[in-house]
């Protein structure tokens, strides 16, 4: 084959096994004549006797800096100057491919699944060429803080704790914020594909009538269908439409473990943003991660981070959280934001203490006259409370918070005809399940639907954070708050 039909390294660095060809993988490495994204040199293994602390977890840092990004190749036995010079017989007696997996494992969570490694033989000498595909598992983030320190000397990093490695050019580097985001999204719709793969097929129990002669056995019998191309299987159709169904579609059973990889995203995040407590991986993951917010684990530092975010940075759906995280972590935001004064966020605090009810509004109401009668234009969130709280005659919180009521439609995604707020309304669990959709159709670019996630997070969850009022008006009391029950 021509030099110009080979593969790409692109292309190569990204298959789960590159070496299933040896001949176009081999030589499209030998004709790379320096390190790059998907290539780096190391003239010795990171196992075996006297190898250094430094060449070793550089080797380490390059592995998981080619998993968290599109992948690559480390070729053992030639030097940083591109030179083949191979390696001795007491390095490839000590090679071990699960010596190397245990290493970089020992060093990161979760580990990376697949590391691909084999030994080469090119002009009477030996190389060892690891193949690292990008993972499914990332982001990667290391557990260990590794040193070199000589004699005299300061203390030289070479690996650092709790951080995530990515490939920047011919260097292994911390990732940047695009870079993370980029990761977990990565991460979300292997997740998705997963989710898809795992359902299991469900026997559906329908009644098909039985005709027979004899009136012992005529009438209705319970048969069961499957999916299936079998023309003798009896035919079925599925409905959301309650008047045209004439029995019950069981639903799909999941893995019970599945959901534990969106917690793995979280916790990513969390371990990374750890000294700075913020959410880094962007608007589009924070959705994803709400379309899953049931399978979260109970974690308050986590839950508080999400119920943050999602208000003050976002403006996006976020009331479940509260609903999860204690009254005096409610009133902390609730503090930090009021103090703040940001617009967007203003508004996002107000539709908040709508739900919460009339004796948050008087409060902070109380708060914005005095703060703004001086000013000859007040912000536009100002008025925008003053229109809210003129309507003592509202008895459903929600709709107050929805500035409406209750007559209006809402087009959800996947259904034809439109529903209607106050058929919501009286079902707070299935709009819980609509919200789920709608969040996950912004996962996958339908931003014009954001509006539509902030009033049904209020109508799932508005009642059940209600709830909570009195808590955390204790709560803010108990910080010198003063607020009428």
């Amino acid at each position: 084959m021509n030099k110009e039909k080979l593969p790409s390294l692109n292309l190569l660095a990204h298959l789960d096994d590159p070496f299933s060809d040896n001949d176009f993988t081999i030589r499209k490495l030998m004709e790379v004549k320096s390190e790059g994204r998907f290539i780096e040199w190391k003239l010795i293994l990171p196992i075996g006797p006297g190898v250094s602390i430094r060449a070793k977890y550089r080797a380490v840092k390059a592995i998981i800096s080619f998993a968290n990004a599109d992948g690559g190749f480390i070729i053992f036995g030639v030097d940083p100057n591109g030179s083949w010079e191979g390696l001795d017989k007491d390095s490839l007696a000590h090679f071990d491919p699960a010596k190397i997996v245990e290493l970089v494992n020992g060093c990161i969570f979760p580990d990376i699944p697949n590391i691909n490694c084999i030994q080469i033989e090119n002009k009477s000498k030996f190389f060892i060429i690891a193949h690292v595909p990008p993972s499914s598992s990332a982001p990667h983030v290391t557990t260990k803080f590794i040193y070199e320190q000589k004699s005299g000397e300061k203390k030289r990093t070479i690996l650092d704790k709790h951080a995530v490695y990515y490939r920047h050019g011919a260097k292994s580097d911390f990732a940047t914020p695009m870079q993370h985001q980029k990761i977990v999204v990565r991460r979300t719709e292997f997740f998705q594909n997963e989710v898809l793969s795992r359902i299991k097929e469900t026997p559906i129990p329908i009644p098909i009538a039985v005709h027979s002669a004899t009136a012992e056995t005529k009438g209705t019998a319970i048969k069961f269908a499957r999916i299936t191309n079998d023309p003798n299987a009896p035919a079925i159709r599925l409905t959301r439409s309650n008047t045209d169904t004439s029995g019950i579609f069981l639903h799909e059973e999941l893995y019970d473990g599945l959901f534990e990889e969106i917690n793995n995203v979280v916790d990513a995040n969390f371990l990374i943003s750890k000294d700075i407590n913020e959410f880094l991986f962007g608007e589009q993951v924070y959705y994803r991660i709400y379309a899953e917010r049931q399978h979260i684990s109970s974690d308050e530092n986590k839950l508080t981070l999400l119920a943050r975010t999602g208000l003050d940075k976002f403006y996006a759906p976020c009331l479940y959280w509260f609903t999860r995280i204690p009254a005096n972590s409610i009133a902390e935001i609730i503090l930090e934001i009021l103090d703040a004064k940001k617009n967007q966020s203003m508004y996002a605090l107000i539709k908040l203490l709508s739900v919460l009810g009339f004796p948050f509004l008087e409060w902070i109401n109380g708060i914005l006259v005095k703060s703004y009668h001086q000013y000859p234009q007040k912000p536009q969130f100002y008025w925008h409370l003053q229109n809210i709280i003129k309507r003592t005659d509202v008895k459903d919180s929600r709709l107050l918070a929805l500035k409406g009521t209750g007559l209006g439609l809402v087009y959800i995604p996947d259904f034809t005809d439109p529903i209607k707020i106050s058929q919501l309304l009286k079902t707070p669990s299935e709009s819980a399940g609509h919200l789920s959709r709608v969040c996950m159709s912004i996962f996958k670019g339908e931003k014009s639907l954001k509006p539509l996630s902030r009033i049904i997070d209020i109508i799932a969850y508005g009642n059940e954070l209600n709830r909570k009022s009195k808590e955390i008006i204790e709560s803010l009391q108990s910080r010198g708050v003063k607020i009428k029950q």
